[in-house]
């Protein structure tokens, strides 16, 4: 579930000032023609993280609906394998074959169409599904899907920005994280399973002075050990 390790347990509804929900709303519509929006969060930190947080303006009655029925276990538009090789995905009667439930309580909500696109964030560690819906039914095709992608990047940024104090992905990553060349070529060679003698002996070096960068690193990564220093730097992309 947007490549999740585990289905998550948990669901927890943000909220917003609502001008500035309202202003988010606005923009969604100007740019994509859908008057309705929801950005996904799954925090990629800690790895074991088992909770999706979710900001949306459909309202109370349907975000209580969606909670009381689990329906983030088996709404499709949070599952990965059904964004492979595409640029998005139209909601449409195929992909909610499997949770008929689901598709008729959102068309019975005025939900009637939609579509969605997986999105990240490269100064924090999270990974989401940013949707545009609509309560009239938009025939659209894959590529009217490729197009609305450039419009709703931004948009998924903007909504971002409203909500970062409000969802936990560590203290240890609030800052961006700088590697020297060094530490990072080190934590290289340890994901490839090398130990500090076999690396110090590659680069000409002292073990000590692998472990001097290697402790450099974990210190940096806001780490307890090295694995854990390798796990985040390969999730934040900094390797």
């Amino acid at each position: 579930m947007i490549k999740s390790r585990t289905n998550p347990s948990a669901v927890k509804f943000l909220d917003i000032d609502y001008f500035d929900k309202q202003k988010l709303a606005m923009e969604v519509r100007e740019n994509t023609g859908f008057e309705f929006f929801s950005l996904v969060l799954r925090p990629c930190i800690p790895f074991t993280n088992n909770y999706l947080y979710i900001i949306d303006n459909y309202g109370c009655e349907w975000e209580g609906l969606y909670q009381d029925k689990k329906f983030w276990t088996i709404d499709p538009v949070l599952q990965h394998k059904n964004y492979v090789n595409k640029s998005g995905i139209l909601w449409e009667n195929s992909l909610f074959d499997k949770s008929n439930e689901l598709w008729r309580s959102a068309k019975d909500f005025g939900l009637c169409s939609g579509m969605s696109f997986l999105v990240s964030f490269s100064d924090m560690p999270v990974r989401g599904v940013f949707s545009i819906s609509s309560k009239d039914y938009y025939y659209a095709n894959n590529q009217d899907v490729k197009m609305q992608r450039y419009n709703v990047c931004p948009l998924s940024i903007k909504v971002m920005d409203c909500i970062k104090g409000k969802v936990d992905v560590g203290k240890s990553v609030a800052n961006p994280v700088f590697l020297s060349v060094r530490e990072a070529d080190i934590l290289r060679y340890s994901a490839d399973g090398l130990t500090s003698s076999e690396i110090s002996k590659k680069l000409y070096v002292t073990k000590s002075t692998i472990d001097f960068h290697i402790k450099n690193a974990i210190d940096k990564l806001g780490c307890k050990n090295k694995v854990q220093a390798v796990s985040k730097a390969l999730l934040l992309d900094i390797l």
